[in-house]
């Protein structure tokens, strides 16, 4: 019972460290993390070895979640799903209503469930700041 017990708490460790999202960046290094945000292009990732670190968006050819994620597009369209990148900065994002195709460029914000979008407030030129809808 104590075998079977110290396995399964192996295999839980195991399989908790082996699904991260990742980052690849145009040097070709390989950042393992979870995502903390994406926003005014610099991308927020806290790892394991470094804590947090920031890396600028137009540096990453690639990356990928392991679950889904909240994003918003360069439109300002908000989405989630589960994130696949190619080597050629091109993205997949699995939605509830079908993959989306776009780009690392084209991701301007990332955050985290239970947040909101980091530019739900935004202050006009001439005016207060106003409510953006999420």
């Amino acid at each position: 019972m104590r075998r079977i017990l110290s396995l399964l708490v192996v295999l839980l460790v195991v399989s908790e460290n082996s699904f991260r999202d990742v980052i690849v960046t145009e040097s070709g290094s390989r950042i393992v993390g979870t995502f903390k945000g994406i926003d005014g292009g610099k991308i927020t990732v806290a790892t394991d070895f470094a804590g947090e670190i920031v890396i600028d968006q137009g540096q990453v050819d690639q990356m990928s979640t392991e679950g889904p994620v909240f994003i918003s597009l360069e439109s300002g369209a908000p989405c989630s799903g589960k994130i696949d990148g190619a080597p050629d900065g091109n993205l997949t994002v699995a939605t509830d209503n079908g993959d989306s195709a776009v780009t690392v460029e084209r991701v301007k914000e990332r955050w985290m469930s239970g947040e909101q979008s980091p530019r739900r407030f935004e202050k006009p030129v001439n005016g207060p700041i106003k409510r953006q809808s999420t």
